[in-house]
């Protein structure tokens, strides 16, 4: 689902729809087209949603505001795709510097500040990154905008889409790049300099 400028009820049904279908199995499909931005593109910031990082304090989305951002959506005790998802973000880090790395938890249950602060620790991230997780329904709002999907598998796995999200300072989704392509992840950000 991509998002352009709409009336509040147009994303809100879209939202619906997204979060209403059935079948969420990995995606593995190629690579998204850069999807267009215009200053009447819908932001992601502006979603109401508060969420939590790892150092335990409230923190809105639009609090990323001001530089592009690179956003994924994983759960800490991902032992598959997760770890791919950071790697090739951790490789975007290293090629641009004036980059934001945050990544939203799926599992807002298991993964609270502790195990958010934990995993950054573990995989050894910069202070680049912030780690968020929000309320189940902040979850299921954000993964609809970024058009990723995901379930329960068990009771300790998700299925997931493998997406990295490329957003301009103001919030607006430029690019989605499923993880194993970094070099569109990477030329996406580097035409927002």
């Amino acid at each position: 689902m991509k998002l352009s400028s709409c009336s509040a009820a147009s994303r809100i049904l879209a939202i619906a729809v997204v979060l209403s279908s059935a079948a969420c199995a990995p995606s593995r499909s190629s690579a998204r087209m850069p999807i267009a931005s215009s200053p009447a593109s819908f932001s992601v910031y502006d979603l109401g949603s508060s969420w939590e990082n790892q150092h335990g304090g409230a923190q809105g989305l639009a609090s990323l505001a001001g530089r592009p951002v690179v956003i994924a959506m994983v759960y800490t005790h991902c032992g598959t795709t997760c770890p791919l998802i950071i790697e090739t973000m951790k490789r975007l880090e290293a090629k641009s510097h004036n980059v934001s790395l945050v990544l939203l938890s799926l599992d807002p249950d298991v993964d609270d500040a502790r195990a958010l602060a934990r995993y950054a620790r573990e995989k050894a991230l910069s202070g680049r990154w912030t780690l968020l997780r929000g309320s189940e329904g902040a979850t299921r709002e954000l993964a609809a905008v970024l058009d990723v999907r995901y379930r329960r598998a068990s009771a300790a796995e998700l299925d997931h889409s493998n997406t990295i999200t490329i957003l301009d300072s103001a919030g607006r989704i430029v690019s989605q790049q499923p993880s194993w392509d970094g070099d569109a992840a990477l030329a996406a950000l580097s035409s927002l300099r």
